[in-house]
């Protein structure tokens, strides 16, 4: 790795190295004056025509970093089969210039086009004051050969380092494509050029016709030689990000996302609708731009931070991971969040907006959930949840609640709810635990004649035909079965009651046993 890169990183932290885009196929970083690539070494080093280079210091102050051209050109060799192979070439070439003195003539910097002189390729060189790029792709259609060649707005032979990218590639539109031409100097955008779109695969060919076409540096086929200095080149076969540009030119590197979770972040960065520059971080900007759905299903996380930089994410679905805790504060647009087998899980914390609608969370540790400020809930579920014992629903509005499950639940003792009428005829997938209750006035008077749970036995629950009652000792010799109306329509003192006759729905049965009432409910099938 070079000096001047570990340097950077001394100063910046290993944060900023994380940022350092390494799919670079060629790189000279001139250290001491090699010609070496240090991407892959004794693959494309550069030959060397005409006169040494004079070794300078380089553009960030270290010695012997640079070089310094006066009747010298190179030869990068080929760009690597597998890119040629494709239609959708593209490249992108980053490097750092120091140009004294404007020319009248032609000085070629960076050079790759075909030899039959159809200059099918790129070319990138200065005349005067002003950078120009130029591209050509090949044509295998009609309306698809197409030129151009791009002038920078910006000086440059004012004797500074400047950082400059030049970029042609391919972008895809609906049932069209087209190439473009962009150039950035010192990490801003200075010109660009979107060739005319064509119907996608109608002629478009690759920007090179064969990987036989070599990578000229600093020379023009005329030998208008380059004569200024060079650090730090850099060519990659694809267009790079603004964020990469920002970061290579020496500005400050975008903030990535703290995941710290090895499982979480492998999957989101294999994930390119997230991780949409392919680098090996999760940029702030890159989590904050995704809206959609996350549903990194059974992948073993065990950690979920970094979640609440997805700000605009509208659906989670997180089932089989073993976090104990997942924050979703931040998560101010979420609408759906389905967690199944969560079965570490104790405590949630849902977003600070009104925006959810849907909740489902199974086999959690979950005690209590408050969930009476989201008032545009559909579905809400929380099965077998062996812990829970305090479930708020009163948003005002549990009539927009059409899907609602507590099944085994045996804890649940009270669901606080709107109208309690409307829960039981409406919400009946319940545990024979849970009672729906309006106020803790309510709930707290249940509590001592009601959940004497341990006393009487019944199965099966849900039942169709017939309910078993196990109980030690019955008061007054009778059990009373009321519907969910409060009309008695069974008394009875059999401990095997026939039920078939009943209409489907919830029930509730009271009991007089020695140690008190004992109120229970129960679904009819």
């Amino acid at each position: 790795m070079k000096t001047k890169l570990l340097f950077l990183m001394l100063l910046l932290g290993a944060y900023a190295f994380t940022q350092i885009p390494i799919d670079d196929t060629k790189r000279y970083l001139f250290i001491n004056g090699s010609l070496q690539n240090d991407a892959n070494p004794g693959t494309s080093d550069l030959v060397r025509s005409g006169n040494a280079p004079s070794v300078i210091t380089g553009q960030d102050g270290i010695p012997n970093n640079a070089v310094q051209l006066l009747g010298t050109s190179f030869n990068a060799g080929q760009i690597s089969a597998s890119q040629f192979q494709s239609t959708n070439q593209e490249v992108s070439i980053s490097v750092w210039i120091k140009i004294e003195f404007s020319s009248s003539a032609t000085r070629g910097i960076f050079r790759q086009t075909h030899s039959n002189g159809t200059l099918y390729g790129y070319d990138f060189y200065y005349s005067g004051t002003t950078l120009k790029m130029y591209s050509r792709h090949s044509c295998f259609g009609t309306n698809c050969d197409q030129t151009n060649t791009l002038s920078s707005s910006t000086t440059i032979n004012d004797n500074q380092w400047h950082h400059v990218v030049f970029s042609v590639y391919k972008e895809q539109g609906t049932s069209q494509e087209r190439y473009v031409q962009r150039l950035y100097i010192d990490g801003v955008l200075d010109a660009s050029y979107d060739f005319p779109f064509v119907a996608s695969g109608t002629g478009f060919g690759p920007v090179l016709w064969s990987n036989n076409n070599n990578l000229l540096i600093a020379q023009q086929p005329q030998s208008q030689f380059y004569e200024g200095a060079l650090d730090d080149i850099r060519l990659y076969e694809r267009a790079l990000t603004n964020d990469e540009i920002v970061y290579l030119s020496g500005g400050t590197p975008p903030p990535v996302v703290n995941i710290p979770d090895v499982n979480f972040k492998s999957w989101l960065v294999n994930n390119a609708s997230v991780n949409t520059n392919g680098d090996t971080e999760i940029q702030v900007s890159e989590a904050m731009s995704f809206s959609g759905t996350l549903q990194p299903i059974g992948v073993g996380i065990l950690d979920w931070t970094g979640i609440e930089s997805f700000t605009a994410l509208t659906r989670l679905d997180a089932d089989t991971n073993n976090a104990s805790t997942i924050d979703l504060s931040q998560n101010i647009n979420l609408h759906t969040f389905l967690y199944a087998e969560a079965f570490q899980l104790a405590t949630v914390v849902l977003p600070n907006s009104n925006t959810l609608q849907i909740i489902n969370i199974t086999d959690s540790k979950l005690s209590s959930l408050d969930l009476s400020n989201y008032t545009n809930l559909t579905a809400v579920g929380f099965a077998s949840g062996s812990l829970l014992s305090s479930l708020d629903l009163r948003n005002g509005n549990n009539t927009s609640i059409t899907s609602f499950n507590s099944q085994f639940t045996p804890n649940l003792n009270c669901i606080f709810v709107d109208d309690k009428m409307y829960s039981q005829t409406n919400w009946i997938n319940i545990d024979a635990a849970n009672n729906f209750v309006e106020t803790e006035f309510e709930c707290n008077s249940l509590t001592v004649t009601d959940f004497n749970f341990n006393k009487i036995k019944m199965y099966p629950n849900p039942t169709r035909n017939t309910l078993n009652i196990e109980v030690n000792k019955l008061e007054n010799s009778y059990i009373r079965i009321f519907d969910i109306t409060g009309n008695e329509v069974i008394t009875t003192n059999q401990k095997q009651i026939n039920i078939s006759q009943l209409k489907s729905g919830v029930y509730i049965l009271k009991a007089l046993t020695i140690s008190g009432e004992v109120v229970k409910r129960f679904i009819k099938q």
